[in-house]
């Protein structure tokens, strides 16, 4: 019967235990959500302006190779000559 009741208690124990990790994780997600929604917000626009960077970035780039390969093919031009 000692067993029992133990086993008893223990559910009983682990049911309310249950409970409090429950309402402590809605009160802590409550109080965070806000806080998590700011955080992703700035990592959108920490994204957006990485973005916007790296397209102009590119762009620069992309117009070096295009002047390199003309100079390129201009002096090859005159060594053919």
């Amino acid at each position: 019967m000692g067993g029992l009741l133990n086993l008893l208690a223990r559910g009983a124990g682990l049911v309310l235990g249950a409970d409090a990790v429950r309402e402590a994780s809605a009160k802590i997600s409550a109080e965070t959500r806000p806080m998590l929604k700011t955080a992703i917000r700035a990592g959108l626009t920490a994204g957006e302006r990485l973005e916007t960077w790296t397209a102009g970035a590119r762009e620069q780039f992309q117009d070096l190779v295009a002047e390199a390969r003309a100079e390129q093919r201009r002096d090859d031009q005159q060594r053919g000559q």
